[in-house]
Parts: C-alpha cells; sequence; structure tokens
C-alpha cells in the first residue's frame, strides 16, 4: 500500500505543478498583456507628437528619441516572448502522458513566468518614463541667417549698388543705420534678399565651418542677421513679435509690450546682429520695439527699405543709397529675359516693344510683369492693342494692374490729398518721361492749378514745398540738364495717376 501511495504521489504532484505553473504564467502573460497594449498606446501618441514637432521643423529631444528606440527594442522582445508563450501552449496541447512523466513543461513554465514578470517590471518602468518626458521637441537651433525667398531669376544692372550696400554692412564701415530708398517697384526688396541669402555661410571671423553646426560661427561679422517686413499696415506689436519669432523667444498673449520690449532688449543686447526692416512706410521709435540702438560698441547694423526719403531721415539713416530705375541698356536686358528673342526680332513687333519698354522707364516690376504678358503676344496686332490698353486703360492688361497697384500705393501714402490733387494736376498737363523746369510746375499749380486760389506769394512756396515732397517720395524724378537741376515724371507714374484722375471722374486726357 505504502508502494501504490508513493507511486500515486509521485505521478500526481508533477501534474498538479504543471497546473499550478500554468495557472500563474498565463495571469502573468495577461498582465503584461494588458500593459504591453498600454506602452504601445502610449508610444504612439509620443511618436504621432515627434512627427508634428518635425513637420514644423522642430528638433525632438534626445530623451525622447532615446525612448522610442529603447521602447521599439522593448516591444520586439515582447513579441519573441508572445511567440515562445504559443509555443509553450501548444505543449501543453500535447498527450497527457508527456505531461506527466516530462519535466520540461513545467521548467519551461518557471522560465516564462519569470520572463513575463522581468517584462512586466520594464514595460511599467518605460510607461512611467513615458509619462514624465514632458514636451517631445524643441524649436530648432538659431540659423545665424534665415534665406528669403527669391522671386527674381537674376538681378540685372545693379552691382555697383550691391557692391555699395555690401561695403556698408562691413565692420570697417561707421554707418550703422542705413536707408535703401527708391521708388515702388524699382527693385529695394529683391536687393535686400540677396543681400540676405548671399551671407549664408558666410563665416568672416576666419572659423572653420562644419556642416549642420553652428557652433562658433558668425556670418559677416553678425552673430545673426533678422529679417522683418512691415508694409503700410505697421504696428509695433506686430514687429516685436516677428523679431521675437526670429530670434526663438516666445512672447506672452495680451501683453502691454513691455514685457516684449524688455525680453527683445534683453536678448538682441548680447548678439551682434543685422537687423534687415523690409517697406518701411513711417518712422518708428526703435528701442520701444525692443532694438538696441547701433552702435560701434555692439558693432550691429541696421539696413532698411522705404519708399520715401523723408523716412530715411526720421530714421536717422547715416547713409542712404538711392535705387534708380534701369538705364536703356539693362532695361532691354531684363525684358529679354521674359520675352522670347523670336519675337523681339520680328519687324513688325519691334516698333511696338521699342514703345513698351520706354513706358517700363526702367521699372524692373513693369519690365518683369510687361515681359510676361507680352510673351505669350505673337502677333503686331496684338501687341499694338497691349499698347492701347497700357495708355487708356492699364488695368485691363494682365501685369500691368500689379505695377499699378504698387504705384498707387506710393499715391495713396502722400501726406495730403493736396499734394495728390497737384500730381494728378502736373501728369495731366506735361509730358511724361521729359525734363521740366520746376518754376514751369509752380507757376501751373498756381495760375491755373490746386493752388490758384491761394495768396500769390503763399501759393508759390506750396508749390515748391509740393514738388519737394513728390520728389522725397519718388512720385517726381530728378535729373540735371545743361547744370541745371529738373524734374521729370516717370512713364508708369505719369500712366497711374491718369487712371486715378479717370476713376475720380476728373476725365484727364492721356498726355
Amino acid at each position: 500500500m505504502a508502494f501504490i501511495f508513493l507511486l500515486t504521489e509521485a505521478l500526481t504532484n508533477p501534474l498538479f505543478d504543471v497546473i499550478a505553473s500554468t495557472s500563474r504564467v498565463d495571469a502573468r502573460a495577461e498582465k503584461l498583456l494588458e500593459e504591453g497594449l498600454r506602452l504601445i498606446d502610449l508610444r504612439y501618441q509620443v511618436q504621432s507628437s515627434v512627427d508634428a514637432a518635425e513637420r514644423l521643423q522642430w528638433v525632438p529631444k534626445l530623451e525622447v528619441k532615446d525612448w522610442l528606440e529603447r521602447t521599439g527594442a522593448l516591444l520586439q522582445e515582447l513579441d519573441a516572448f508572445g511567440r515562445q508563450f504559443r509555443e509553450w501552449r501548444d505543449e501543453l496541447q500535447g498527450p497527457c502522458l508527456f505531461l506527466l512523466t516530462c519535466g520540461c513543461p513545467m521548467l519551461s513554465a518557471y522560465r516564462l513566468g519569470t520572463r513575463a514578470a522581468q517584462l512586466h517590471h520594464r514595460v511599467q518602468g518605460y510607461i512611467e518614463e513615458g509619462r514624465h518626458l514632458g514636451g517631445v521637441a524643441q524649436p530648432p537651433p538659431l540659423l545665424p541667417v534665415e534665406k528669403v525667398p527669391s522671386f527674381t531669376l537674376r538681378i540685372v544692372g545693379r552691382q555697383d549698388t550691391l557692391d555699395e550696400i555690401k561695403s556698408c554692412l562691413g565692420e570697417d564701415d561707421p554707418a550703422r543705420v542705413i536707408g535703401i530708398c527708391g521708388m515702388g517697384g524699382v527693385g529695394k526688396t529683391t536687393l535686400l534678399v540677396e543681400i540676405n541669402n548671399s551671407l549664408i555661410g558666410r563665416n568672416t571671423a576666419g572659423l572653420v565651418e562644419i556642416k549642420n553646426s553652428l557652433i562658433g560661427r558668425k556670418t559677416a561679422g553678425f552673430d545673426m542677421v533678422v529679417w522683418a517686413t512691415l508694409s503700410r499696415d505697421f504696428t509695433v506689436e506686430r514687429l516685436q513679435r516677428d523679431i521675437a519669432k526670429r530670434c526663438g523667444l516666445s512672447l506672452p498673449d495680451g501683453d502691454d509690450g513691455r514685457s516684449m520690449q524688455r525680453l527683445l532688449f534683453d536678448f538682441l543686447s548680447t548678439k551682434t546682429f543685422l537687423l534687415i526692416l523690409d517697406d518701411v512706410w513711417t518712422d518708428f521709435d526703435l528701442v520701444e520695439v525692443g532694438i538696441p540702438l547701433p552702435n560701434h560698441e555692439n558693432r550691429s547694423k541696421i539696413v532698411f527699405t522705404t519708399r520715401s526719403e523723408h523716412v530715411c531721415s526720421d530714421m536717422d539713416a547715416e547713409r542712404r543709397i538711392q535705387v534708380d530705375p534701369l538705364n536703356k541698356e539693362h532695361s532691354w536686358e531684363l525684358f529679354r529675359t521674359r520675352v522670347p528673342e523670336k519675337l523681339l526680332d520680328d519687324p513688325s513687333i519691334s516698333e511696338h516693344s521699342e514703345w513698351v519698354v520706354d513706358a517700363c522707364g526702367g521699372l524692373p516690376l513693369a519690365l518683369i510683369c510687361l515681359g510676361r504678358t507680352m510673351a505669350s503676344k505673337r502677333s503686331a496686332g496684338r501687341w499694338a492693342l497691349a499698347r492701347e490698353l497700357i495708355r487708356d486703360s492699364p488695368t485691363g492688361l494682365r501685369g500691368m494692374d500689379q505695377v499699378m497697384y504698387s504705384l498707387k500705393l506710393s499715391f495713396d501714402g502722400l501726406a495730403s490729398d493736396l499734394t495728390r490733387i497737384c500730381l494728378l494736376h502736373i501728369t495731366s498737363v506735361f509730358p511724361h518721361g521729359q525734363a521740366i523746369v520746376e518754376e514751369q510746375l509752380v507757376i501751373s499749380l498756381v495760375q491755373g492749378g490746386p493752388l490758384r486760389d491761394k495768396e500769390a506769394g503763399v501759393a508759390r512756396q506750396r508749390g515748391y514745398n509740393v514738388i519737394g515732397d513728390l520728389v522725397a517720395e519718388f512720385l517726381l524724378q530728378t535729373c540735371t540738364v545743361d547744370g541745371t537741376n529738373q524734374v521729370k515724371i516717370h512713364p508708369m507714374v505719369g500712366i497711374m495717376a491718369l487712371h486715378v484722375a479717370q476713376q475720380r471722374g476728373l476725365m484727364m486726357p492721356p498726355v
């Protein structure tokens, strides 16, 4: 009886152990499955946040990338464990004699249970770590220069002006505030885009440039170059936010501007910066924005574009660089970049193309826009019709609307309605593109123009002031004839003014 008892005990104990071990492994595997699914879900959320940040060109934090790599490896271990678990469960489906006589299933159960517990502990640790990652990415490192898109195929006839601007930006040039002035559409922004982009990758400090590394790198003597566009609807707050964004600074919403001012000032005071302000229409206080005044100690500089000589004065520009329309040779060179040579060589079209180029008056915007439009007109008749539209109904011709809009911004930006009316009078009475003695303009304004009701002495002085303002706003051009300073009406300004007069019902005839 004792033998039977011992045999029965020997045969039944393994069975009970296997069943108990199986139950423990199943329980641990179930817990591991639950935690593994939670880890997969958390990893998906973190990876999605990283992908979204990278689309915004933000840089994932190193600890986040490390966590994603480690969790990826751990999930592969869970896959391997799952395969082992399924194989073990398949073994348990074998003959009962095998379970009773072989210790392998029980040994495997012990090993799997231990492995499940270890994996479960690691998964819990990774989940806890993932919950405390915080922000998954940070803004990209500040580049010394950010590339500004250029909409010009190539710059024509401006090398001397480019060289002059670059010279002013040199460390040995004393000018700290430089104003680039000229009429709308003359190419001021294009020049500064070229300047900005030419500074990318330059290292005048003589340091070794390492790809993708910004350590110790300066650009043309500046720690950083900041580009901001102001336009007519300029506000101090918007300029502050544009500069702060470029500098990687976060500004609070609803702030009164003072903390933004201090934040910008404190940051820029630690830098040698080049601030490029495009399209400045009115003066403003740099310190109010938070911009430290450039001086020889901080070696910073500011360069801006404007359509007004008054703005150059009010912004205390130490150097003014005037951008004039292109000469005849460069005008044709630019026009030919848009119009096929075959059309321009056609004798039946050449007369019309000469007129179109002359009407552009060397204004790059007009040459480019009209060049694109005329490139598709392959007959003399279509060119003749375009001439009529340019002269009589400019906004009816594709491309001219952009030119007219640009010049009318200058017209609308004049200080007074009287000055605007005087310009309309001048452009309706005098020929466009030809030199005019200032005295003739004043006489016309006083005797039969908008100033005729004023007292003679006051009217004459007012007339000279109006002409001076129009010259300062680049709506009249200065020229020299036989040593005498005279003025002339730019052809495109004349066309714009006549179009405005017609819209106002003045019906002034084309000159």
